[in-house]
């Protein structure tokens, strides 16, 4: 019995089952995040720990053929011709892998690829729609990528080379649906705060013009709203400095609107000022 001594003490390496058992359970609870990258990572962790289990049943088996034939001829022992019961022991754990982990991945890509589509329709719709006043639109596309957060699409107004830089920003979901909508509206610090008020507003209502023109849904109702300033937001601004930062959101608008400037002590040529509107709550 001593000469069964030269066979090798086991067939799995228990760490790298530890690891396979973790990276699946790890992946199973990511899953549960839907609509998140965290969902993908968690599919992309089951799959791997699928392929890796197949990998640890072929090596498992061919330890135990192995150490089978070692046996027979230790004893001396004719040893049947098994290769198709070998096969079948191989091929099963396989093929119940297969069935378990497969199916699951297309089903998940396949939803992935009909998200992607929804998308993009609109993300185009709303392209189109906002270049016939914009100089220059610029999306997510979803052709190119998914993503499961939703897609971008910022419109400017003006060239590069124009003083107001004033854009509309807007998320859209794998649902179709608009999720968010911003306005940032360039102030001239040079101008009168009057005449700032009117443009931006004017800058807003163009935008949402074009907007709503897309016939493009939102999750919201508010959020294709043309924007309605707090008026504590419009009474700060036209008592204070030109730099002095305000940030208010009042709950009788429609929006939460902020303005961004730099102390007058560090303003030179290069900073901006504008509104930043954010439709909604906050």
């Amino acid at each position: 019995m001593s000469r069964a001594g030269l066979l090798t003490a086991g067939h799995e390496d228990p760490e790298r089952l530890r690891q396979i058992h973790g990276m699946n359970a790890v992946g199973n609870v990511l899953g549960r995040f839907e609509n998140t990258p965290l969902e993908q990572a968690g599919d992309a962790m089951q799959a791997a720990a699928a392929a890796q289990t197949v990998v640890i049943v072929n090596k498992t088996m061919r330890g135990v053929k192995e150490d089978a034939l070692k046996m027979a001829e230790i004893y001396r022992m004719k040893v049947p011709g098994a290769k198709k019961y070998v096969w079948l022991m191989i091929l099963v754990p396989i093929l119940l892998l297969t069935a378990v982990y497969i199916p699951e991945f297309a089903a998940s890509k396949r939803m992935a690829d009909q998200e992607r589509e929804r998308a993009a329709a609109v993300v185009y719709e709303v392209r189109d729609a906002l270049k016939k006043g914009c100089a220059r639109v610029l999306i997510d596309d979803p052709a190119e990528e998914y993503q499961s957060f939703g897609y971008q699409v910022i419109a400017h107004l003006n060239e590069t080379n124009e003083k107001d830089q004033s854009y509309i920003s807007l998320n859209i979901g794998n649902d179709g649906l608009i999720s968010e909508v911003n306005y940032v509206l360039t102030i001239d610090i040079q101008d009168t705060k009057e005449a700032n008020l009117e443009r931006a507003q004017q800058n807003a209502a163009e935008f949402h013009g074009m907007l709503v023109d897309s016939g493009v849904e939102a999750k919201e109702d508010v959020l294709q709203e043309l924007p309605e300033l707090p008026a504590a937001f419009t009474d700060q601004f036209m008592s204070g400095s030109y730099y002095d930062g305000i940030n208010i959101h009042d709950e009788n608008a429609n929006c939460s609107a902020a303005y961004s400037t730099d102390p007058e002590d560090v303003n030179n040529e290069y900073n901006s000022f504008y509104f930043y509107l954010r439709m909604g709550e906050e």
